[in-house]
């Protein structure tokens, strides 16, 4: 599972998708091992999705 990836590992960067596996959740755990994330989507883009994805600490 990517967040127990992310809880077990260290990383310098994710690249999360917001859609699929909650994007937000795993960009929450990134966010507390100060690992770099980037947000992508094909499916999800609107203003509101990028506003969250920033407020919660995606690298814009």
């Amino acid at each position: 599972d990517a967040g127990e990836l992310l809880k077990k590992n260290d990383f310098d960067m994710a690249i999360l998708d917001i859609m699929g596996v909650d994007g937000y959740k795993l960009l929450n755990i990134a966010k507390q091992k100060n690992i770099t994330v980037v947000m992508l989507t094909a499916h999800a883009l609107n203003p509101d999705n990028l506003v969250k994805s920033i407020k919660e600490g995606a690298n814009s």
